[in-house]
């Protein structure tokens, strides 16, 4: 795996846990990963998000921003997809992850709407 992002999860939730969320990249053939991973480094656990906007990324940055004890945002910018055309992805998309129940939720928050969150 190469030209995939990761990103720390830590809230006052997460204490005990430290969580990393890894989200795409390509692999040693060249082809885009269509994966998402939300890791528990503490207890070894992975849990597999299935998010359609931020599919065949590489070559992308993200940042984790907590909102909420249970509320992180993830801010996924630029990258390329899995044509390799430059700067396929010029803009930001904004993931929200609920952990709720010791499970992870998540969705793309709409640019137009996130102010009413």
């Amino acid at each position: 795996r190469t030209g995939h992002t990761a990103t720390l999860i830590s809230s006052s939730l997460f204490m005990k846990n430290m969580f990393v969320a890894v989200i795409g990249g390509m692999d040693t053939s060249g082809h885009a990963l269509n994966d998402f991973w939300i890791l528990d480094v503490t207890n070894s656990k992975h849990y597999r998000i299935f998010l359609k906007a931020v599919d065949n990324r590489m070559w992308h940055s993200v940042s984790s921003y907590c909102l909420t004890p249970t509320c992180v945002w993830l801010v996924v910018y630029g990258g390329l997809d899995s044509t390799i055309h430059v700067d396929s992805f010029g803009n930001a998309t904004i993931v929200e992850l609920i952990y709720q129940e010791g499970q992870w939720k998540a969705e793309m928050i709409i640019p137009e709407i996130y102010q009413h969150r």
